[in-house]
């Protein structure tokens, strides 16, 4: 993905998603939310803890987890 005619989504790369600092430190994902007002949620299942949220550019995330 190095150019962003390589970005298969709707959204910006840009655009800010919602995920845990387990998911940071490697946890697997779980779960894969794009709600209706366009916010999107990628969680591995293990907290929910407010201290653990982090918000993260949608391009990290799909460069970290992309096979």
């Amino acid at each position: 993905m190095s150019r962003m005619s390589d970005w298969p989504f709707a959204d910006s790369p840009d655009t800010g998603v919602f995920t845990t600092q387990p998911m940071l430190d490697g946890a697997r994902v779980r779960d894969v939310h794009h709600d209706q007002d366009g916010d999107w949620q990628i969680l591995c299942g293990t907290t929910l803890a407010a201290d653990d949220a982090r918000i993260v550019h949608f391009a990290h995330l799909v460069r970290w987890f992309r096979p």
